[in-house]
């Protein structure tokens, strides 16, 4: 039987927090991009690219915390399969 993973990426509280956090982030970045391309300022755009792995950083941690509320079973005795996500 395949677990339901339509409420798992926002299961918790933290989960949405983090989620809020890192949408915030993603739009930060877009916006320190686009200032930095028109305005031409370098350390700008640097910090534009540095937030976006940060973003990146930030989807892992998500995802890390999704992972983490699968049950165990047979196969996987510590719960956290990424195989449940498919």
């Amino acid at each position: 039987k395949a677990p339901d993973v339509r409420y798992r990426w926002l299961a918790t509280r933290p989960m949405r927090r983090l989620a809020l956090l890192l949408a915030l982030n993603a739009a930060y970045s877009a916006v320190e991009l686009a200032v930095g391309l028109l305005t031409g300022r370098v350390g700008l755009v640097s910090d534009a690219f540095h937030l976006t792995f940060g973003c990146g950083l930030l989807s892992f941690s998500l995802f890390a915390m999704a992972a983490s509320r699968t049950k165990p079973d047979s196969t996987y005795t510590y719960g956290c399969s990424a195989c449940s996500f498919a």
